[in-house]
């Protein structure tokens, strides 16, 4: 990944490396970490307020990419992440995960990422 932000590239290098049949904390927390860098750089490059709860955050950032033009089913993904606080790859749910809540299942953060990528790549784009 090359952005300018050397936090979200550190990140993204380390889950790249891991796998998460072997490694299900780890690539839970990552993925968590990377979602919320993302969304919180492209917020600030946005001008969008960053409140105490992430998921609004990214539920805004989502409605501005549909603004500028991205489809509903291009940030799907993202809005489930956001909306969707039981599903397995929504931001609480990858927060419980860090904190320790709920064990990770290597198929979901699989999914997880596969179904998150056009739009974690729209928010790394945009963000720049």
């Amino acid at each position: 990944l090359t952005h300018p932000d050397p936090v979200l590239g550190r990140l993204v290098k380390e889950l790249r490396r891991l796998k998460p049949d072997d490694f299900p904390f780890s690539c839970n927390y990552l993925s968590r970490a990377i979602l919320e860098r993302a969304t919180i750089l492209y917020a600030n490059k946005k001008q969008i307020p960053v409140g105490s709860h992430l998921h609004t955050v990214l539920e805004a950032c989502t409605a501005r990419l549909v603004q500028e033009g991205r489809r509903d089913n291009e940030v799907k993904a993202l809005n489930v992440a956001a909306k969707k606080e039981h599903d397995a790859t929504s931001i609480q749910s990858l927060g419980a995960g860090v904190h320790g809540g709920v064990v990770p299942l290597a198929g979901d953060l699989k999914k997880g990422w596969e179904s998150k990528q056009k739009g974690l790549e729209m928010l790394i784009n945009g963000s720049m």
